[in-house]
């Protein structure tokens, strides 16, 4: 006999394709990692990028505003005492060296110098300079009467007094200029003079949309996307397809991000209000504004997804070549083995209508021998057990257990499956009255005689013994439409039935009732045939007590 040790050797070559797959999952595994590494990188890069190509706007207008300021510096230099830099020939020095960098300042669409009401008594003196595009010479507007404002009203005098508040040059929030029809952002001086006093601001406002404008030139992802963010008034900036300036609130989970989780400058996953997945990377601006770079995670991810396709191409191969080298090899083993296994999986469901012996000459043989002897005996077993667990011991007929696995198809299908169909409930009468006078042996008789006799008349149907002195027959197809003719061939054959001892007659009481026509449900039916049937029994208590 061979020995199935030696033939389990040649399985260990289905390890070298498991060891194949594992390596190659571990593979897909790295190159992920690596992969998410340098999309992560990228997208860094081309965020700071991007940062540094805005930030260069906002340096050139801070330089502008700054050469106001150092020329207002200058001048002061010269200037005998404070009260000549309020005069008109100071302003008007201002003004002309103002408008001569506003047009060397790309992007520059107003520029406004203001004096303290406070020093001159009016809230209008100094100068605006505005124009609508780059190609337009800057022309002179009114400038806005400071003093009709509350200092607190930051949409019209925030420019001038919190830059006053500060005593430092700042960035004013991004703002809807009604005048011009834009979003502008402004730069704001505070100056003071060599004695501290504050002299007024030195302002200048660039468009806001020519900024994003910038974000929209990278492309190294077609799905990207770069908003503007102002941590300040929680506000996203963005443009739409027609090229105009949008805002929408920033959400709690993108503010936590860019407060806490990105302070080292790592990606994020975020969810868009569609629920589609962006990889987002935060930068700071130079403004204190913050731009945040979105792109898709399906595009992010295409690469990493066409290396595992041809890591999982490769797996497959390998794999394949090495099922069919090993099926080769090993298929009188596995094929015996794959056999007993189908095999004891129907003895498992209890289905023992096949058995299997393989010719193998080695221990499976010997396996299958011994399960083919287990599965006759457990199959003759069972259904010694069957026979037994639906079988009424006294009287030979099915019992309540066979009762209810019979009534369950008429449960859960009713008369769409089954057709119609008619319960008859039978009650044994006088039981007590034979036990108490003659024993339990001449009642068990009378019980059995009772069986025999409804088997007898109703000889195509299931006959349940369903209580001690209860049966219930069920009647379908032909006897369902000889219902009738076998209740009163039962009626008159039962009055003629010998007695059991002495004056002791076998009679029982019986009800029938119709599915559809006395109940939508077994229950119903059944119910109503027992009504009937305890009807009868009362009306054969009376015939008898009349009798007597």
């Amino acid at each position: 006999m061979k020995s199935i040790g030696q033939r389990i050797l040649y399985t260990t070559l289905l390890c070298i394709a498991i060891f194949a797959l594992l390596v190659t999952s571990v593979s897909i595994f790295v190159v992920t990692r690596i992969t998410n590494k340098d999309s992560d990188e990228i997208l860094l890069q081309v965020c700071e990028k991007e940062t540094q190509k805005i930030n260069n706007e906002f340096i050139l207008l801070e330089k502008s505003v700054s050469t106001i300021s150092d020329y207002i510096s200058d001048l002061e230099d010269r200037c005998d005492s404070e009260e000549q830099l309020l005069t008109n020939e100071f302003s008007q020095k201002v003004l002309e060296r103002t408008l001569s960098i506003a047009n060397r300042t790309d992007g520059a669409m107003a520029v406004y110098f203001r004096y303290n009401p406070e020093l001159v008594g009016n809230g209008t003196r100094g100068f605006l300079l505005s124009r609508e595009n780059d190609d337009e010479k800057f022309a002179y507007f009114a400038p806005t009467d400071i003093l009709k404002y509350d200092h607190t009203d930051i949409e019209h005098v925030g420019w001038f007094y919190e830059p006053k508040k500060k005593h430092e040059a700042m960035w004013m929030a991004p703002y809807y200029n009604k005048n011009l029809n834009v979003f502008m952002i402004s730069y704001v001086i505070p100056y003071y003079t060599k004695s501290g006093n504050f002299l007024g601001v030195i302002g200048m406002d660039i468009d806001f949309y020519k900024i994003l404008q910038l974000t929209n030139t990278t492309t190294l992802y077609d799905t990207s996307r770069i908003d503007l963010i102002d941590l300040s008034t929680y506000l996203t900036y963005s443009t739409n397809k027609d090229n105009i300036v949008e805002t929408d609130d920033l959400s709690p989970a993108l503010y936590n991000h860019i407060t806490t989780i990105n302070q080292d400058k790592k990606t994020l996953i975020v969810k868009d209000k569609e629920g589609t997945k962006y990889k987002t990377c935060v930068s700071r601006l130079q403004n204190g504004m913050r731009l945040v770079m979105y792109v898709s995670l399906k595009e992010v991810n295409a690469q990493t997804y066409r290396m595992i396709l041809i890591f999982a191409l490769i797996m497959v191969l390998v794999f394949t070549g090495s099922v069919m080298f090993i099926v080769k090899l090993t298929g009188k083993i596995v094929r015996p083995i794959q056999q007993l296994t189908y095999i004891t999986g129907k003895y498992a469901n209890s289905d023992w209508s096949e058995t299997y012996i393989c010719d193998t000459q080695d221990e499976i043989q010997k396996l299958s021998e011994s399960i083919s002897i287990m599965a006759e005996t457990t199959k003759s077993y069972i259904a010694t057990i069957h026979e037994n667990a639906n079988t009424d011991s006294l009287t030979g007929l099915r019992n309540k257990n066979a009762y209810f696995d019979y009534t369950k198809q008429f449960k859960s299908g009713g008369a769409m499956e089954h057709g119609e169909y008619a319960v008859i409930v039978f009650d044994l009468n006088s039981l007590k009255k034979a036990n108490d006078l003659y024993g339990h042996e001449i009642g068990d008789q009378l019980i059995r005689s009772a069986g025999e006799y409804i088997c007898y008349i109703f000889e195509n149907s299931p006959v349940f013994r369903i209580g001690g002195d209860e049966y219930c027959v069920i009647l379908t197809q032909d006897e369902y439409d000889d219902r009738r003719r076998l209740c009163c061939e039962f009626e008159a054959k039962m009055d003629n039935i010998p007695p059991i001892i002495d004056d002791l007659h076998m009679s029982l009481a019986y009800g029938m009732a119709c599915y559809g026509l006395d109940g939508d449900s077994f229950e119903e039916v059944f119910k109503c045939a027992d009504k009937r049937m305890y009807k009868a029994k009362r009306e054969m208590k009376v015939d008898r007590y009349e009798a007597q």
